[in-house]
């Protein structure tokens, strides 16, 4: 019967403003879009849940739209993901489990790089959520550490974004602050030696816990300053 291949499928089907393209459950190797570009698609197609939205090289793209669509795509996976060590490594179910997980991290790099190159907050926000979320469900011993730095950067911008919105955010800034550190501190952890990051992120642990330790305490004498002062 005819055949035909993923380069033939894209060209087809694309078309400018139509209805998205999604790749869900990756690319077969002789299609692998990483080894070859296909007619002007792109390679670093952004996560929309558990799939990848396929993107044309230099077509616009409405940046508020994709994070909420993938923003509501993740929150629907409500759904209690395996575990890779659950199922036999040499099982299908194994593979595509572990894909599962580096899809949920990958997102949240996408929504990471976003908050880094346009200040995107709900970006940001869906990044932590995610990974929060991750190292809560999963309990895999050999969790890339990478998450744990990624949490804690992802906190520590939010934490700062909460102090900047003023006075009323400050005790929930510095307890999202406190909760990065200790992120990073596992982070520290369980990186190997090797890990280039260690050494800047250590020196970082030493800068935040002391701001953290004087904010603290100023918000502890704001609070008995308040207590202590005579109703209006």
């Amino acid at each position: 019967p005819p055949m035909y291949s993923w380069e033939d499928f894209l060209v087809e089907n694309w078309k400018e403003g139509g209805a998205p393209m999604l790749n869900c459950g990756g690319w077969h190797p002789y299609d692998d879009l990483g080894k070859k570009k296909i007619d002007g698609f792109g390679q670093n197609f952004p996560v929309v849940g558990t799939c990848s939205l396929i993107l044309k090289d230099k077509a616009p793209v409405d940046v508020d739209a994709y994070v909420a669509m993938a923003d509501h795509a993740s929150e629907g996976l409500k759904f209690r993901y395996p575990e890779p060590w659950e199922m036999d490594e040499s099982s299908w179910e194994h593979h595509v489990i572990g894909q599962l997980w580096e899809k949920r991290e990958l997102l949240c790099r996408h929504m990471l790089d976003l908050w880094s190159a346009r200040q995107h907050r709900t970006a940001l926000q869906v990044a932590a959520r995610e990974l929060r979320l991750m190292l809560r469900d999963c309990h895999w011993p050999a969790m890339p550490p990478s998450l744990f730095k990624s949490l804690g950067a992802a906190l520590s911008y939010e934490a700062g974004n909460l102090q900047a919105d003023g006075a009323a955010f400050k005790a929930e800034a510095l307890a999202m602050q406190r909760e990065s550190l200790q992120a990073f501190r596992t982070y520290l952890e369980r990186a190997p030696e090797e890990d280039l990051d260690k050494k800047v992120i250590a020196q970082h642990l030493v800068t935040a816990e002391k701001a953290l330790a004087g904010s603290t305490s100023n918000l502890k004498s704001e609070a008995r300053a308040a207590q202590s002062s005579p109703e209006s």
